[in-house]
């Protein structure tokens, strides 16, 4: 079972003020970040997503020991490779919510509707 959190509100993705513009302040960790706070780009709440995603691949990962070990799987992440996920329901809605364009990622909806 999948619960959603508000990765955000952890503040493990950002801290940003939302404004008409974009962003104006950031916090959080940049490990989790999505590629459009990386770029300072305009984002909406699908940065969320791509950081539960981040989450997601991590507990579905083999035990990482190492900050080299989680660096190495997020760059692969980010680049596109993603580990075989046996779960058939799992796998496309890892690689929904790391996909880079955040007009495609899934919404906490979607991931309802995907495994439910």
């Amino acid at each position: 079972m999948i619960v959603w959190f508000r990765v955000s509100g952890a503040a493990i993705s950002n801290s940003r003020e939302w404004g008409v513009n974009g962003s104006s302040s950031k916090g959080g960790d940049p490990v989790y970040e999505a590629p459009e706070l990386k770029s300072n780009l305009n984002f909406s709440e699908n940065v969320d997503s791509y950081s539960f995603g981040l989450v997601l691949l991590e507990m579905l990962s083999a035990p990482i020991t190492t900050v080299f070990e989680k660096t190495e799987l997020f760059q692969k992440a980010r680049s596109g490779i993603l580990p075989d996920v046996e779960d058939e329901k799992l796998g496309p809605v890892l690689r929904a919510l790391l996909e880079e364009d955040p007009n495609c990622r899934l919404t906490p909806k979607g991931i309802l509707s995907c495994l439910f």
